[in-house]
């Protein structure tokens, strides 16, 4: 039945901040309950796109072998029964390259980005009692859409156009923008966070394989700015509070490799050790937690994660999984993972 979804997936979680592909903030605090491997059916390549739009809530979404998009989601907390069923879908239709790219700018609201046919962009979402349709908002892209929303109704997205610069649209609530150049030359996906409203932060690889950042602080953009590095696969960045950043990054001997915004001044790049074979995803939850998931030699997945004083030894959650994880933060139960087995199927760690 299915095939192929995304890492980049972008999330809103209640009052506070919110967070792209993968990476959130948010506040409430229980303690995260144990957690298993559970399997969700499916048939698929890639990575499944993950979002929540309250702490008890998550929808998952994947490109099927028919290259449309599927749709499965839970009700509860982390453990809850998943629906239609636990291994069924909902088919939400489309011809679509690549992967889904889901954000979330208030409860009961879903916008979905993918790629068509044609390499345009295209667009769904939920309005809370039904799908629209898919609009096509134009573009020439290579590779996969990042997207952000900063507050309620608005949407940023950023892609790699044919000539390896980086475009951005943006939604005001009210109608589209044009695709605008930010110019650069990368060799990456973009990667976009938000820490507040108003404020957008991208990241992307640049030729030299260094990492570069673009920041809209409410007014303008920064420019490029090269935080150096020698990196290999995507960077992913995500926020724990108001002026705070964490980048994370698979370095060229294949460690995590991190680097931190204070409010004040960037860290250098610091060596959280481990061998990964895949980007590493990340999730930041309670104000002050993250966890970083990523694909190790043997094939399972391993956690690194930080107690908002300092980082535990990875340790290995198990799975047999073909390609990187992508994790959800879940509120104060902590974070799911997602990544798909050696049977092409969908599994969450919850």
């Amino acid at each position: 039945m299915l095939k192929h979804s995304s890492l980049l997936y972008c999330l809103s979680l209640f009052a506070i901040t919110q967070v792209c592909n993968g990476r959130a903030v948010e506040n409430e605090i229980r303690a995260p309950a144990a957690q298993s491997w559970r399997g969700l059916g499916g048939l698929f390549s890639g990575h499944p796109g993950v979002v929540s739009w309250s702490a008890n809530r998550t929808d998952v979404f994947v490109r099927g072998t028919n290259n449309a998009v599927y749709h499965k989601w839970q009700d509860g907390e982390p453990g809850s029964p998943w629906s239609p069923s636990q291994t069924d879908y909902e088919n939400l239709g489309g011809v679509i390259y690549g992967d889904v790219t889901a954000v979330s700018w208030g409860p009961n609201r879903l916008d979905l980005f993918v790629l068509g046919t044609d390499d345009a962009v295209y667009h769904k979402w939920w309005d809370g009692s039904s799908w629209g349709g898919w609009e096509s908002l134009g573009g020439t892209v290579i590779g996969e859409i990042s997207a952000v929303s900063w507050g309620a109704n608005r949407l940023d997205l950023f892609v790699r156009g044919t000539n390896n610069a980086v475009y951005h649209k943006a939604w005001n609530g009210a109608s589209w923008s044009g695709w605008v150049s930010l110019g650069g030359v990368i060799v990456s996906n973009p990667q976009a966070v938000s820490w507040g409203p108003n404020r957008i932060d991208v990241f992307v690889r640049g030729t030299d394989n260094g990492v570069y950042q673009n920041a809209w602080s409410g007014s303008s953009w920064s420019g490029w700015y090269n935080h150096g590095g020698v990196i290999v696969d995507e960077i992913t960045p995500v926020s724990t509070a108001s002026n705070r950043l964490d980048l994370f990054v698979r370095g060229t001997n294949n460690a995590l490799y991190q680097k931190s915004w204070s409010g004040s001044a960037w860290t250098g790049w610091i060596n959280l050790g481990g061998t990964i074979v895949s980007r590493p995803s990340a999730a930041a939850w309670g104000g002050k937690y993250i966890t970083v998931a990523a694909q190790g030699t043997n094939n399972a997945v391993y956690l690194k994660e930080f107690n908002g004083n300092s980082w535990a030894d990875w340790r290995s959650i198990g799975g047999v999984v073909t390609d990187a994880p992508v994790i959800n933060p879940r509120g104060g139960f902590g974070a799911a993972i997602f990544a798909r087995g050696t049977n092409a199927a969908l599994y969450a760690y919850e």
